[in-house]
């Protein structure tokens, strides 16, 4: 039962004294309670990655430490935490606020500064860690290709042919690793990108003055593959519309609205729009997090009743436009007020940060693609013990833990 916290209890470390607890970050990946399967495989992963991802403060050594947690069925992450590393290692306390956002309450702030002393001891290992980032965002890049090949391969399997043995070991020791090593190359990309967005506020603030420049020049970046869904799905929408076939996905149930498409000559063009749409954005899904529910690829209704908004909408990508020739205007007033000196120095970090922004959004897109064999295999599995009658339903393997 959502809100129920009884199932699946662990070991977990100690109460501490810094623990505060954030559900602003996790909101994004689990906005509902989660399912006794999605939790035990994020807590098998969260606190490696957590552990590998500030790893230059300390985190890999702090065992007393623990990274998430549910309350009331919903994840939550230690901001105080965050806070601690901080402080151990000399750092401001209150950039973890700043990093996660999560409005934490003045009378809980730390509001420790910078300490010397600490800085220095830590630096060594800062700095380390920073150099194996830089070769990380190679690693990271090739990845995406791999990922790519991968899922692709898996898709054009016949899950039906495999053992059950085969499909528990296909799970745990292939794609499980997998997914661990892809968040681990996200969350230092995710790092980088937040250093020079932070240096990059700074450096704005200080030269141009305004709290909102530094963001907005920042907008509008090109190459992000989640971008591409808006202009794809508009795409299909046109397309109905030419073929006088708006009203069936505005009338219909979506499930309904598909099948006739499918059937419809008129509708192919569309349809084939429909299957390429589905091959690069396939892996997305309500609550991506959740391992519960269906991708658009098992259950393409979803995409369908997607469109129904875009029916009913005027095109988006010409506020994309307008909206990208604001900035471009923006951003070449901003530079043209600097001198040479400090206007080559700004594009080199705006450049910067948004390609590390782009490595992050784009290290997203991939992870969840990671999900979609993951979710496929468990929900094989579920679909086999239903029919031995261990399982009441097939998807009552949501509801079991590792």
């Amino acid at each position: 039962m959502p809100g129920d916290d009884a199932w699946l209890a662990t070991d977990d470390p100690v109460a501490q004294p810094f623990d505060l607890w954030t559900h602003a970050d996790m909101a994004e990946r689990w906005p509902e309670p989660v399912t006794p399967l999605t939790w035990s495989m994020a807590d098998l992963v969260t606190s490696s990655n957590f552990a590998f991802g500030l790893r230059d403060f300390g985190a890999q050594q702090r065992t007393d430490i623990q990274w998430a947690r549910r309350f009331f069925g919903r994840v939550y992450m230690n901001e105080g935490a965050l806070g601690e590393l901080f402080f151990q290692a000399g750092m401001p306390t209150a950039l973890a606020d700043k990093t996660l956002g999560g409005g934490v309450p003045e009378r809980l702030k730390r509001k420790a500064g910078i300490n010397f002393g600490r800085l220095l001891r830590a630096a060594p290992r800062i700095v380390r860690t920073n150099i194996e980032r830089q070769r990380n965002e190679r690693a990271s890049a090739a990845q995406f290709v791999q990922i790519e090949r991968w899922v692709r391969e898996f898709e054009g399997r016949n899950l039906a042919t495999a053992t059950e043995r085969e499909l528990w070991h296909e799970l745990h020791s292939v794609w499980v690793p997998r997914f661990r090593r892809a968040i681990d190359l996200h969350a230092d990309a995710t790092s980088q990108a937040m250093v020079m967005a932070s240096l990059l506020d700074g450096l704005v603030a200080r030269w141009l003055g305004g709290e909102q420049l530094a963001s907005e020049l920042l907008t509008g970046i090109d190459g992000v593959l989640s971008a591409e869904m808006v202009p794809a799905l508009w795409a299909i929408a046109t397309e109905l519309r030419h073929a006088n076939l708006a009203t069936v996905v505005l009338s219909k149930p979506a499930d309904e609205a598909l099948q006739y498409l499918r059937m419809e000559p008129s509708a192919a063009p569309a349809m084939k729009m429909l299957g390429s749409f589905l091959e690069q954005h396939g892996h997305r899904a309500r609550s991506e997090g959740e391992l519960l529910y269906p991708r658009w690829a098992e259950a393409p209704e979803q995409v369908i009743s997607v469109l129904v908004g875009y029916l009913q909408s005027d095109d988006p990508t010409l506020s994309v436009a307008a909206a990208h020739d604001r900035l471009s205007a923006l951003r070449a007033e901003a530079l043209g007020n600097l001198d040479p000196a400090r206007r080559w120095l700004l594009q080199k970090l705006i450049d910067r940060a948004k390609h590390l922004i782009r490595l992050r959004d784009n290290g997203q897109h991939f992870i969840v693609k990671l999900l979609l064999p993951i979710r496929q295999l468990c929900a094989e599995l579920g679909v086999r013990w239903a029919q031995s009658h261990l399982l009441a339903q097939a998807e009552d393997v949501f509801f079991l833990n590792w």
